[in-house]
């Protein structure tokens, strides 16, 4: 017996001129599609909280969900290289579950290694100061989700409760541009593999 299949469901209802509806994407590998898209909504936000700036109210309000936008971006962007090296290696396909930012830094790092991808000590160290501070004040992507912590308390460090935006987003978007760099060379690298493995095999 066919299992039945699911409706179509009323809160993702087509409108009235296609042309404006949004598509999800399923078809082939995401993956760069949603890591885009945290970010883009970070960079907005962050638009938007700086055109507030008198309203800090608003703009206070839009600090959590910028900050654990990007957080979410960083973390795909490190799964996506991960995921990509371990494809040039045929091994699984399945990303790694792990959420700790740093984890999944170094296991990018041995990719980079593996696949012979350099990039500036700059860059890198761009990267890992970010990484560790993110990391460091976040480990589980947890802070600026919820309002208390696990044990009912305000787990923000007072010291750090007044930072700014505009500095905070630059720094993001640059170690962002280098996770993009190295995820475009390991991209290229499996293209360049599925084209000798066409021309070998025909397909």
């Amino acid at each position: 017996m066919r299992s039945k299949p699911p409706s179509r469901s009323p809160i993702l209802e087509r409108g009235l001129n296609p042309s404006r509806d949004v598509y999800v994407h399923n078809r082939g590998d995401g993956w760069r599609l949603y890591t885009n898209g945290y970010r883009l909504a970070a960079d907005h936000l962050i638009t938007e909280a700086e055109s507030h700036m008198p309203a800090l109210g608003q703009a206070n309000a839009l600090l959590y969900p910028i900050v654990f936008l990007y957080r979410q971006h960083l973390e795909l962007m490190l799964k996506y290289i991960i995921l990509v090296g371990r494809r040039l290696k045929h091994e699984t396909t399945q990303p790694p579950r792990d959420h700790r930012l740093r984890v999944l830094w170094g296991k990018s790092k041995s990719v980079m290694r593996e696949q012979s991808i350099s990039v500036s000590s700059v860059d890198r160290d761009q990267v890992d100061k970010v990484i560790n501070e993110l990391d460091g004040l976040d480990p589980s992507s947890d802070l600026f989700r919820y309002p208390l912590n696990k044990t009912a308390k305000f787990p923000f460090p007072d010291d750090l409760r007044q930072f700014s935006l505009s500095l905070f987003g630059a720094k993001l978007r640059a170690a962002s541009d280098v996770l993009r760099k190295i995820a475009d060379l390991l991209d290229a690298d499996l293209e360049l593999g599925r084209e000798f493995y066409y021309d070998l095999y025909g397909g």
